[in-house]
C-alpha cells in the first residue's frame, strides 16, 4: 500500500470549517447587523461542512492507521493519539464559554430550550440538549467513530474494513427498527454514521489505485451544493425529504463527491494549492472550535461602539477575517503546543511503561 500526504484533505478541512463559519456568520449578521443587504441570511448549505469533516475522518482513518492494525497495543495507542488530538484544544473554548456562562449565562446559548450538561460537554458525551460549546455536538459524532475504529483495529489488516462497515451498518440499521430515545443511543445509531463509513470506503480505495475523473466528480460535489444553496434538492425531488437519511443523501453525498474528485485530482495530476487555503486547512479545529466565540464577541462589540450604521458587508467581511485570523493565532500558539506536548507525554509514558517490564 502507497501512503501519501494529501494536501487536497487539508483544503478540504479549510473549506469545510469555512463553510461553518458563513453560517453563523450570517446568524451574528442578522442579530448585529442593521444596515444594508444580508449578505449571509439563511445560509444554511454551509452546514454541508460537517458532512465534510465526517467523510474526511472516516477517509483518514483507514488511510492512515488501518496498517496498524492487530494488537491491542496499536488499538490503545491510536484511540490514546485521538483523545490528545481531540481533547485538549477543546478543553480551553470549553472552559473559556463555561466562564462566560458562569458570568453572564444569557450570552451562552441563548438560543438553546434546554440546559447544557456540563459534564457530557466535557467529556463529549452525547446527553439532552447541546453542549455547553455549541458546536461541539459534531465531536460527540467523531468520538463515538474513534471509539468505533479502536475496536475494529484488533483484528488483522485485512478485516479492520469490513469490520468497521459491518458494525456502522449494523448500528444504523438497529436505530431505524429500535428507534431509540436516549441521545447517547441516539448518536450511536444515527444514520450520520453512514458518512464515516463511505469515507472508509473511500480510504481504501484510494490506497489501491489512482482515480479517474476527479475534477468531475468535485464539479458534481460542488453543484448539489450549490443548487442547495438556491432551494433546489435532488433529495426533495425525489420525495426522499424527511427521511432519516435525509442530510446524509444531500449534504453527505455532496461531501463524498468532493473528498473523492479532490483526492483524485491530486493524485492524477500535479496541482498546487494555495498557500492559505493549506494554512486554513491546518488551523481548521481551532476555527471551528473558536469561530462561534470569535464572533459572538465581535457582534457585541460592533454593535456597542454604535458601527451598525455601517454597511452589513464591511461586517461580514471583518466577521470573516476575524475568525480565519484567531483560528490560524489559536493553531500556532495553542492547538499546535498542546498536541505536541500531550504527543509527547504519551511517548514518555509509553517508553517509561516498556523500560519497567524489560527484563
Amino acid at each position: 500500500m502507497s501512503r501519501r500526504k494529501l494536501e487536497s484533505i487539508q483544503v478540504l478541512r479549510g473549506l469545510a470549517a469555512l463553510m461553518v463559519v458563513l453560517v453563523h456568520i450570517g446568524v451574528t449578521e442578522a442579530r448585529y447587523g442593521a444596515n444594508g443587504y444580508r449578505w449571509l441570511d439563511g445560509f444554511v448549505t454551509g452546514n454541508a461542512g460537517v458532512d465534510i469533516f465526517f467523510v474526511i475522518s472516516g477517509f483518514i482513518m483507514i488511510y492512515t492507521s488501518s496498517h496498524r492494525a492487530g494488537s491491542v497495543a496499536e488499538s490503545g495507542r491510536f484511540l490514546v493519539k485521538r483523545v490528545v488530538r481531540i481533547y485538549p484544544t477543546y478543553w480551553i473554548y470549553f472552559f473559556l464559554v463555561l466562564a462566560a456562562w458562569l458570568i453572564v449565562p444569557q450570552w451562552v446559548n441563548s438560543s438553546a430550550t434546554q440546559e447544557s450538561n456540563l459534564l457530557a460537554s466535557f467529556l463529549l458525551y452525547p446527553a439532552e440538549g447541546y453542549p455547553l460549546l455549541l458546536v461541539a455536538w459534531t465531536l460527540e459524532f467523531e468520538m463515538v467513530f474513534y471509539l468505533l475504529f479502536t475496536g475494529a483495529l484488533l483484528v488483522r489488516e485485512r478485516y479492520v474494513l469490513p469490520c468497521i462497515l459491518a458494525v456502522m451498518v449494523g448500528l444504523i440499521a438497529a436505530g431505524q427498527i429500535v428507534r431509540p430515545e436516549s441521545d447517547a443511543a441516539t448518536v450511536l445509531m444515527s444514520p450520520i454514521l453512514s458518512e464515516f463509513a463511505v469515507g472508509c470506503v473511500l480510504g481504501y480505495m484510494h490506497l489501491r489505485r489512482t482515480w479517474k475523473g476527479g475534477w468531475f466528480l468535485a464539479a458534481a460535489g460542488a453543484l448539489l451544493l450549490l443548487l442547495e444553496i438556491f432551494g433546489i434538492s435532488w433529495v426533495s425531488l425525489a420525495g426522499l425529504a424527511g427521511s432519516p437519511f435525509d442530510r446524509s443523501l444531500s449534504y453527505g453525498l455532496a461531501a463524498i463527491l468532493l473528498v473523492h474528485g479532490l483526492v483524485s485530482v491530486e493524485r492524477e495530476s500535479t496541482i498546487r494549492f494555495p498557500r492559505l487555503a493549506l494554512s486554513i486547512g491546518m488551523s481548521s479545529y481551532s476555527l471551528y472550535l473558536s469561530h462561534v466565540l470569535v464572533l459572538s464577541a465581535l457582534g457585541r462589540i460592533w454593535q456597542a461602539l454604535g458601527l451598525d450604521v455601517l454597511p452589513n458587508l464591511v461586517f461580514v467581511s471583518l466577521l470573516l477575517v476575524a475568525a480565519v485570523l484567531w483560528g490560524l493565532i489559536s493553531f500556532r500558539w495553542i492547538e499546535k503546543p498542546l498536541v505536541d506536548g500531550g504527543r509527547r507525554l504519551v511517548r514518555i509514558g509509553s517508553e517509561t511503561a516498556q523500560s519497567r517490564f524489560a527484563w
